[in-house]
């Protein structure tokens, strides 16, 4: 399911952004912090040095 505001439409890779921007203001954090948390857990996930 697309986030808010294309639901309704083909979800894809570039609509990130929504859902990072999403759960930062849920957990009453900064985008940023979102994003580097991602990044690390990615990192670790697929054992990138």
């Amino acid at each position: 399911m697309a986030p808010e505001p294309h639901r309704g439409k083909r979800n894809d890779p570039s609509l990130v952004a929504f859902v990072a921007d999403k759960i930062a203001q849920e957990k009453g954090i900064s985008y940023e912090k979102v994003c580097e948390a991602t990044k690390e857990n990615a990192k670790r996930f697929f054992n990138i040095k």
